[in-house]
């Protein structure tokens, strides 16, 4: 029985020399029967020269759409039973689709996809701990469920087109938007061991990131109601949580203050984790400063 195919998603935006190695790990995988699409955003670049040699399809965005708008382009002409997307800055690890396939071919229809633990741009594995159906911990931004965004996941592409793609009113967020609707129709698998190296970070803080929660929030209203009681309560706490720390950062200490408040009194062990997502912030922060810096 010849394996199926897999369509390698992958959306770029003024990244050529990060997607030289992105697309390098895709055609290097052990998984042979592999389609790679590469969809730039950027209008003013044109790369397809840079794949003439090598069994990638090239596809020009008109103007910038985003990554949801890019990665839906890609599904649209994808061919492959699975889909496997990879940012342009992140690296698969050579078994990758290997291992993937082989669990979701094992696996009934109502698993609609896997994600795997991956290394870090220092080298540190990151451990996920969760799998089958993860609504709360999505909307609750739970930890456990620090997938690394959507390089880590292997889904089948006719759920995919079932739900119909991305949503590309979210800037932000767009892979926890669409694992809450995949959600609604399945569940997703763990695999034990990295198979990506997760090297860029797509982060936004202050005012942007305030909105983007706020966005968040009244996106999924509907759907946050529909959890138990001590669900809803730390659903909001965190959120309100995230924001009250951005205010801090943009010293807007009145609000900080609020949304603190709000948060502790909705679940009261948010404020051991004010600490820990301050510290996160930092340190992101800081290793962004330290990347330009080496890139400079």
């Amino acid at each position: 029985m010849k394996d199926p195919l897999v369509s390698v998603v992958i959306p770029t935006y003024k990244r050529t020399e990060e997607l030289k190695k992105a697309v390098k790990s895709a055609i290097n995988q052990t998984y042979k029967n592999v389609e790679i699409i590469v969809v730039d955003d950027d209008p003013n670049s044109d790369l397809k020269n840079l794949f003439k040699k090598q069994k990638v399809k090239y596809i020009k965005n008109e103007g910038v759409k985003g990554g949801s708008a890019a990665r839906n382009t890609g599904i649209k002409i994808a061919k492959g039973k699975y889909i496997a997307f990879l940012d342009d800055d992140d690296e698969f690890l050579p078994k990758k689709i290997e291992k993937q396939v082989a669990v979701m071919e094992s696996l009934s229809s109502e698993w609609f996809g896997c994600y795997s633990w991956r290394f870090n741009a220092k080298g540190k594995i990151v451990k996920c701990y969760k799998e089958g159906d993860l609504t709360v911990e999505v909307l609750s931004y739970d930890f456990s469920f620090n997938f690394g965004g959507c390089s880590a996941l292997l889904i089948r592409k006719k759920v995919l087109d079932d739900i119909g793609g991305f949503d590309e009113s979210f800037r932000r967020n767009q892979d926890y938007e669409l694992l809450l609707r995949l959600f609604k129709v399945g569940k997703i698998n763990l695999i034990k061991e990295p198979l990506f190296i997760k090297k860029g970070f797509n982060m936004t803080f202050g005012k942007e990131k305030i909105k983007n929660e706020e966005f968040f929030l009244s996106k999924f209203k509907d759907l946050i109601q529909l959890q138990n009681k001590k669900n809803i309560k730390k659903i909001y706490a965190k959120h309100w949580l995230v924001i009250s720390s951005n205010y801090l950062e943009e010293g807007e200490f009145k609000n900080e203050i609020k949304y603190f408040i709000k948060s502790f009194i909705y679940y009261p062990f948010c404020i051991f984790e004010q600490i820990v997502i301050l510290t996160y912030i930092k340190s992101i922060k800081n290793f962004i400063i330290n990347l330009k810096k080496d890139k400079n």
